[in-house]
């Protein structure tokens, strides 16, 4: 009888104890962020380029310290960001964004974007990613300013 009660003490203090730092140890951000990986926010939003949702473009947001995330947009224009492997978002701050046409093979002579080069070679647009969800929309349009 002794054996019995001095396992069932260990049983009676122990397992709290696993279970707290099992618990700990999930809720304490050990949420598949890799090392080395900066802050992120999730980031979604739509692409339209002349009102029009742009379906096949990919979405590039450069933060601080040459961070990029990307993504693609779906038949609606819509995109979300990821970073690398489970991460997703984009880091916080300010990011530089380029928009492209996302091709299935390389481009043939002569190839011109649909999407103006002030989007993505030559890009003017920026986007501040803030802690929390945010949900960043691009307008875009083929006019020349």
């Amino acid at each position: 009888m002794r054996r019995e009660s001095k396992h069932r003490v260990m049983v009676a203090v122990w397992l709290p104890a696993i279970a707290v730092v099992v618990f700990s140890a999930l809720s304490s951000g050990c949420q598949n962020r890799v090392a080395g990986t900066p802050d992120l926010a999730p980031v979604t939003g739509t692409v339209t380029l002349d009102g029009k949702p742009t379906d096949r473009a990919i979405v590039s947001f450069e933060g601080p310290g040459n961070k990029s995330s990307f993504g693609n947009t779906d038949s609606t224009g819509r995109y979300e960001l990821n970073y690398i492997r489970q991460s997703k978002g984009a880091p916080l701050g300010a990011n530089v964004v380029k928009i492209t046409t996302r091709l299935d093979a390389p481009p043939g002579p002569g190839y011109v974007d649909p999407i103006p080069a002030k989007y993505n070679t030559r890009t003017t647009l920026k986007a501040d990613v803030k802690a929390g969800p945010n949900v960043i929309n691009f307008e875009l349009t083929t006019k020349k300013e």
